[in-house]
C-alpha cells in the first residue's frame, strides 16, 4: 500500500466485508497493485464451475463464464494456486444461457482441471436445480473416474458428493485430513477390504437418504470424540448407532425415504426416535427434514413428543405442514405436557403446506404463540431457498 494510504489491516477488514461481492472485488483488483494483491486471494478462493444440458441425458456443455474462468486458471498458475474451494455444478440449460461448445466434461477435461488446482481443501460436486439429480450423468461418471485414481489434494478437509460408492469410498479412506463428509447416499456394492480403519476424525457427517450401517461404523470408527454434526436417515437406529458419540451436538433426521417403507416399519422407527429423544441430553440443535409433500400425522406427532433435554434450537425445514398443526405442536409441547425443554429458544418453521404458503396472519399467529412460551428467535424461511446450515470447518 502507498505511504499514507489505508493501513493493510483496515484494507483486509474492508475486503472481508465484501468477500461475496464479485464486482467490488474485481474493482479493487483494478484500483491498485496493493489492493489487487489482497483482493485476488479472496476472489479466487472459491470457484464455481457450471456444466449445462437441456436434459439429464443430453450432452453437457460448459457455461461460457465458467469457460473464461478456466482459461484464467490454465494460463495463470499463480491464480490457480489461490483456490482452496472448488464446486462443480450441473444445472438444466435455460433460454439465453451462453455456452462454450465442444467442452463436455470428459475424464481428460476433469483431470486437467484438478491438476491445475493443487491446494484444494474443499471439493463439492452437485446440482444447482431441485427437480433433477446428478446420479449417472456424464459429469458424475467423469469426476468419479478421476477421483478413483487421484492422489493430489493432501489438505482436503471437506468432500461433498451425490453418492458414496465403491470407488469413492476408497478415495475417502485415503484422505487423513478429512473432517467433513456429505453425500446423499452411502452404499457399497462390494465389501471393503478387511481391516480398513479410516485415519480421519470427522466433525461433520451427512448422509440423508440411504446409509448402510457397516459403512457408517467403519467411517466413524475413529471419530467418536470429534463428531459434532450428523445427518442420517430417519430409519437409523439412533440409540445404538449414536451412543458412542459423546460430543454430538447437532442432529438432523432426514425423512425423504419415508414413503419407500410400509407404515408398520415407519411406525416402529418413529417410536424409536421418540424414545431416543426423550433420553438424550447431548443434542442442542435438532432438525427434521422432509422434502416431499407434507408430513403425515404420525410424523407431526413425532415433533410433539419429548425433545432432547438440553435442546436449544429446533429446525423443521424443509418440513411443510399446516399452520394449525404448528400451533398445536407448540401448545402440546410447551403447555399441556411440557414435552419441549425450557432451554428451547429458537425454532425454524417451513411456512408451506400442500395447500400453499402460510398467510401473513398465520405466520404472525405462530410467531406470537412461540413468544408466549418464551421462544424469542422464530424464523420462517421461504422454501426452498434455505438450508439447515452449511458452515464449514
Amino acid at each position: 500500500m502507498p505511504r499514507g494510504g489505508i493501513p493493510p489491516e483496515v484494507a483486509d477488514e474492508i475486503l472481508y466485508l465484501v468477500q461475496d461481492d464479485t464486482k467490488t472485488l474485481l474493482s479493487c483488483c483494478r484500483a491498485s497493485k496493493g489492493l489487487c494483491a489482497r483482493a485476488q486471494p479472496i476472489l479466487y478462493r472459491r470457484l464455481d464451475i457450471f456444466w449445462l444440458s437441456d436434459r439429464i441425458t443430453t450432452p453437457f456443455c460448459l457455461d461460457r463464464a465458467s469457460g473464461q474462468l478456466l482459461d484464467t486458471l490454465y494460463t495463470r498458475p499463480a491464480i490457480a494456486s489461490m483456490c482452496t474451494d472448488l464446486r462443480i455444478w450441473w444445472r438444466e440449460k435455460a433460454p439465453g444461457d451462453l455456452l462454450r461448445l465442444r467442452t463436455e466434461p470428459t475424464v481428460e477435461a476433469i483431470r486437467e482441471l484438478f491438476e491445475c488446482l493443487p491446494n484444494l481443501s474443499r471439493f463439492q460436486l452437485g446440482w444447482a436445480c431441485h427437480r433433477h439429480r446428478l446420479a449417472g450423468t456424464q459429469l458424475e461418471r467423469s469426476v468419479v473416474e478421476v477421483l478413483q485414481a487421484w492422489t493430489g489434494w493432501p489438505d482436503l478437509r471437506i468432500l461433498i458428493v451425490p453418492r458414496l460408492h465403491d470407488g469413492l469410498l476408497r478415495f475417502v479412506i485415503g484422505r487423513p485430513e478429512l473432517v467433513d463428509l456429505r453425500a446423499t447416499t452411502a452404499k457399497a456394492e462390494h465389501a471393503l477390504p478387511a481391516g480398513i480403519v479410516p485415519p480421519f476424525r470427522l466433525r461433520r457427517l451427512e448422509v440423508g437418504h440411504q446409509l448402510q450401517n457397516h459403512i457408517f461404523r467403519i467411517g466413524t470408527s475413529t471419530s467418536q470424540e470429534t463428531l459434532q454434526r450428523l445427518t442420517v436417515p430417519f430409519d437409523t437406529d439412533l440409540s445404538v448407532e449414536l451412543e458412542p458419540f459423546h460430543n454430538l451436538r447437532h442432529l438432523c433426521l432426514e425423512f425423504s425415504s419415508y414413503r419407500e417403507h410400509n407404515l408398520g416399519e415407519c411406525h416402529e422407527w418413529l417410536e424409536r426416535i421418540k424414545a431416543f429423544m426423550k433420553a438424550d441430553s447431548r443434542i442442542s440443535t435438532l432438525a427434521f427434514s422432509h422434502a416431499r409433500d407434507s408430513p403425515r400425522s404420525n410424523r407431526i406427532r413425532t415433533v410433539r413428543s419429548a425433545l432432547p433435554r438440553n435442546l436449544e434450537t429446533l429446525i423443521l425445514y424443509p418440513w411443510p405442514m399446516l399452520a394449525e398443526d404448528a400451533l398445536k405442536c407448540i401448545e402440546v409441547g410447551m403447555s399441556q405436557q411440557n414435552l419441549w425443554p425450557s432451554s428451547l429458544r429458537k425454532i425454524v418453521w417451513t411456512p408451506e403446506s400442500t395447500d400453499g404458503s402460510w398467510t401473513e396472519e398465520e405466520i404472525q399467529l405462530v410467531r406470537d404463540k412461540c413468544l408466549e412460551h418464551g421462544i424469542a428467535d422464530v424464523y420462517f424461511p421461504r422454501f426452498p431457498d434455505w438450508c439447515t446450515g452449511d458452515e464449514d470447518y
